[in-house]
């Protein structure tokens, strides 16, 4: 049998970067972890 996850929910800050051309996201709850992309869309 299956343990069941406790939900987890993170503050995301996401933004524009000029010098990058795309949105960053960070967490600020885990430091260090950062993600980078075209649109604000999951693919």
């Amino acid at each position: 049998m299956e343990r069941e996850q406790p939900e987890m929910r993170y503050e995301l800050i996401i933004y524009w970067s000029k010098d990058d051309n795309s949105f960053i996201v960070e967490v600020p709850e885990l430091p260090g972890c950062m993600a980078d992309g075209q649109t604000t869309l999951k693919r």
